[in-house]
């Protein structure tokens, strides 16, 4: 790794670290987006894609909070962080208190209420059951089937919801100092981790726990083999079938990994209705939902109508089945004509250094871009330059049959 570029992009990233890694913890299902603000409130928040209106969904904005379960709006967090959603409850790791909080929502007469649901306020390292498993400081979470994943400093817990037992994978691997893992993606055989400093996507064997350098080789830009490609600080990432996104926050764009070809390529979303590339900056916080990729579009300490991006990832959603969506969600409405204006100045002006082209593949609509590629670029580029190659002959034939 180039040491010098390493070390710049460390000092370039210590004003927006205070905003990425800690401030805001997505979890989507549906019209519902539920976040936390890790840095400023011991709350959860709800969002509502349909009105646009955020509202607390439990927990108070108490600054040193007592430990408390019961009502939603009375029950206490202290400094929650990861969300996960099984079913309709929702699931926090709640840090300071070394513990897991579910959610559960009104039904009837019964209010919203929150319950420990593994661990508790004293901090370990145990498995076992539920309720005598031990955490210290959970972090963020992925769930995945009937599991429940929980990030702790240089491990991952296994919640199964199922047995109702807690497990480790333990990671046998020398973290970079003062790395903790903070954003990971699983699928039924491994655990993929961002590690931002070392601008690298780790590899876990969720079985062995044995661990390898799965794709990045240095800082910088560059759209190639896996083992060759290049980030600038990669944080968020998810897995979606056979590809893996990632945001490279400091290259302002969003990366996929192919797991069939091995192949990074930068994700370049359209306006929608536009030719125009959707502005992407400083990409944080991935979440998948279905087939809806959503992320928060410039750090910020809250969800709005502004800073978050749905984009449809089904190839087979037609572009007027988008744009219908597109029109029937106010919040999305002015997100393209806002967005509209580039593809991430630090992934341009890599690529320029780099002479990275970076493709995307057709990936049919999405709600509020319409993900192109590369591919049909050139084509049409190609087509103009034979087009205008063709007029030149004939205006050449003309020339010379008048003279």
């Amino acid at each position: 790794m180039d040491r010098q570029q390493n070390t710049r992009d460390w000092r370039a990233s210590a004003d927006i670290l205070a905003d990425i890694p800690n401030a805001l913890v997505l979890g989507v299902k549906g019209e519902n987006v539920y976040y936390t603000n890790y840095t400023n409130q011991n709350q959860i928040m709800h969002f509502n894609i349909t009105t646009s209106i955020s509202t607390p969904y439990a927990g108070t904005t108490a600054a040193d909070p007592e430990y408390r379960d019961g009502p939603a709006e009375s029950a206490t967090f202290h400094e929650p962080y990861g969300i996960g959603i099984l079913g309709n409850d929702v699931y926090i790791s709640d840090s300071q208190n070394h513990c897991i909080r579910k959610i559960t929502p009104a039904t009837g007469t019964s209010p919203r209420l929150v319950s420990t649901y593994a661990g508790s306020r004293e901090a370990g390292n145990t498995d076992g059951p539920l309720l005598s498993a031990r955490f210290t400081l959970p972090g963020s979470m992925v769930v995945r089937g009937n599991f429940i994943y929980v990030a702790e400093a240089h491990q991952i817990r296994v919640i199964d919801t199922v047995h109702e037992t807690v497990s480790t994978v333990r990671i046998y691997y020398r973290m970079p100092p003062h790395f903790t893992i903070d954003f990971f993606a699983v699928t039924d055989r491994s655990i993929y981790i961002s590690v931002p400093g070392e601008m690298q996507i780790l590899e876990v064997d969720i079985i062995t726990g044995a661990i390898s350098v799965y794709a990045g080789s240095r800082s910088g830009y560059k759209d190639d083999n896996r083992f060759i490609a290049r980030f600038r600080w990669p944080t968020a990432i998810v897995v979606h079938q056979n590809d893996i996104y990632v945001c490279d926050t400091m290259n302002d764009c969003i990366r996929r990994i192919s797991l069939t070809d091995s192949q990074v390529t930068t994700f370049r979303p359209r306006a929608l209705g536009t030719s125009e590339p959707f502005h992407i900056t400083k990409p944080s916080m991935l979440v998948c939902d279905g087939d809806s990729l959503y992320f928060l579009n410039a750090p910020s300490a809250h969800v709005t109508s502004t800073n978050l991006v749905k984009i449809d990832l089904n190839p087979n959603v037609r572009q007027r089945a988008a744009l219908s969506m597109y029109r029937a969600q106010p919040w999305l409405l002015g997100r393209a004509a806002a967005g509209a204006g580039g593809a991430g100045a630090g992934a341009a002006e890599a690529a320029a250094a780099e002479g990275a082209a970076g493709a995307a593949g057709a990936a049919g609509a999405a709600v509020v871009a319409a993900v192109g590629g590369s591919r049909s670029f050139n084509k049409s580029r190609k087509a103009r330059k034979v087009s205008k190659s063709r007029k030149v002959s004939k205006s050449r034939k003309s020339i010379k049959k008048h003279n």
